[in-house]
C-alpha cells in the first residue's frame, strides 16, 4: 500500500487561536479501505489544501511516469515497494516517507502485492 495519512493537533494557519484537529486511523474507516480491491487504482481519502491524499494497493511495475508540475509525496504503508529512478534504485519500507520531486522519470515496483 502507497498513501498518505495526515492527521493530529495543530495551530489553525488562517487565525492565532489553535484548532483541534482529529486523527482518524485508516483502519477506522472500513468505506475506504473497502474500495481497494484493483491494482494501480488510486483512490481519494482525504483532500489537503488543494492537494487529494490518494491510497493505492499494488502489484507488480507501473509504467515510468513524470509529473511536470507538482512534486509527489509517497508513503509507505505496508511491504517494501521499489522506485525506479534513472539515477537508481530506492526502496521503500513500511512507515518511510518519499518525494519524487516534479520532473523526475520515476516507475513504482511491489513485488508482493501491497495489503490496505
Amino acid at each position: 500500500m502507497i498513501g498518505l495519512a495526515l492527521a493530529g493537533e495543530g495551530r489553525c494557519r488562517s487565525c492565532a487561536c489553535w484548532a483541534n484537529v482529529s486523527r482518524t486511523p485508516l483502519s477506522a474507516q472500513p468505506d475506504k479501505l473497502s474500495q481497494f480491491s484493483e491494482l494501480w487504482s488510486q483512490k481519494n481519502v482525504a483532500v489537503l489544501n488543494a492537494y487529494e491524499v490518494e491510497l493505492a494497493k499494488l502489484k507488480g511495475e507501473f509504467v515510468r511516469h513524470t509529473h511536470e508540475d507538482t512534486d509527489e509525496l509517497i508513503m509507505v504503508i505496508s511491504e517494501r515497494p521499489t522506485l525506479q529512478l534513472r539515477d537508481g534504485d530506492v526502496v521503500l519500507e513500511p512507515g518511510e516517507l518519499f518525494v519524487v520531486p516534479r520532473g523526475v522519470e520515476h516507475c513504482p515496483v511491489a513485488v508482493e502485492e501491497t495489503e490496505p
